[in-house]
């Protein structure tokens, strides 16, 4: 199998066979150990795989991991049952006092959490706070008029006045 490999790795054979020592060598393997093999005759075995370590070029470095994209949704649990959200269908939450109220196209999902944790999740996900009540996806936003922005299917949200600059930077205003 050595023998198939274009660049094979630092090899250390251990076996109670000696007929096979010196084909081993042919073949590159950096050390042939006889059973029962004693600690300091391996450990002479490993040192030589870590010299030659030294002297060959240094293994490419794997790319850095990155993380998988986010889901497309999430879930939330109201009315007993965990509901499959997708970010691209919510338009925008509201506070109601201990709970938030998701607004999609077809549903109202009214949730037992607050304004402020739910922004947190939201956040990377193109979701901004724009009132102390009120959470928009910023990609459902077609206009601002005022202090409201105007979100797909005629909805109007206010802007609060401490937001107003962060919204406004946010839709490039």
């Amino acid at each position: 199998m050595l023998r198939t490999l274009a660049q094979p790795p630092a090899v250390i054979l251990t076996t109670a066979y000696s007929e096979f020592a010196l084909e081993s060598y042919e073949i590159g393997v950096v050390d042939y150990l006889l059973k029962p093999i004693r600690f300091d005759r391996f450990l002479k075995a490993t040192n030589r795989v870590v010299a030659q370590r030294g002297t060959d070029t240094p293994p490419a470095t794997p790319a850095p991991l990155t993380p998988p994209p986010p889901e497309p949704f999430f879930f939330v649990k109201a009315d007993g049952t965990q509901h499959k959200v997708w970010y691209r269908e919510l338009h925008y939450l509201e506070a109601k006092g201990n709970f938030v109220q998701l607004h999609l196209p077809d549903q109202r999902l009214l949730t037992a959490d607050t304004l402020s944790k739910m922004h947190q999740k939201l956040a990377d996900h193109g979701f901004l706070r724009v009132h102390k009540s009120y959470v928009v996806n910023l990609k459902k936003v077609r206009a601002l008029r005022g202090n409201q922005l105007l979100l797909e299917g005629d909805l109007k949200i206010p802007i609060g006045n401490s937001y107003r600059q962060i919204v406004l930077g946010k839709i490039g205003v």
